[in-house]
C-alpha cells in the first residue's frame, strides 16, 4: 500500500515553514514602525501621521517598487524611496530643498 501525503489544503505547507518574525510583513512592518518613532522622537519624522500607517506605505511602496523594477527595469527605487522619506518629513525640515 502506497500512503499518500495529506492535501495541501487540510496542512498547508506555508504554515509549517519556518521564517524569521522580521521577515514576514507584520515583523517588517514593526520594525519600520520602530524606526519611524525613532524618528519622530529625533523630529525626523511628521508628528502628525499615524506610524503604523506609514509604516505600511513604506513597505508597500518598496514592494511596489521593487516588483517594478524587477519586472520591467524601469522603476527608480532610490528617487521612489527618497520621495516617500520627504513626505515623511515635517514641513519645516522640507525648507530649501529642490526637486531632483
Amino acid at each position: 500500500m502506497v500512503s499518500r501525503p495529506t492535501s495541501s489544503l487540510s496542512q498547508p505547507h506555508w504554515k509549517t515553514a519556518t521564517v524569521a518574525p522580521r521577515e514576514t510583513p507584520t515583523g517588517l512592518r514593526a520594525e519600520i514602525t520602530a524606526l519611524l518613532a525613532e524618528g519622530q522622537a529625533a523630529g525626523s519624522v511628521r508628528s502628525d501621521i499615524s506610524l503604523t500607517d506609514a509604516a505600511s506605505l513604506v513597505l508597500a511602496a518598496a514592494d511596489g517598487l521593487s516588483t517594478q523594477w524587477l519586472l520591467d527595469g524601469s522603476a527608480d527605487l532610490k528617487s521612489g524611496l527618497l520621495l516617500l522619506q520627504r513626505l515623511l518629513e515635517p514641513p519645516d525640515r522640507q525648507v530649501g530643498r529642490t526637486e531632483g
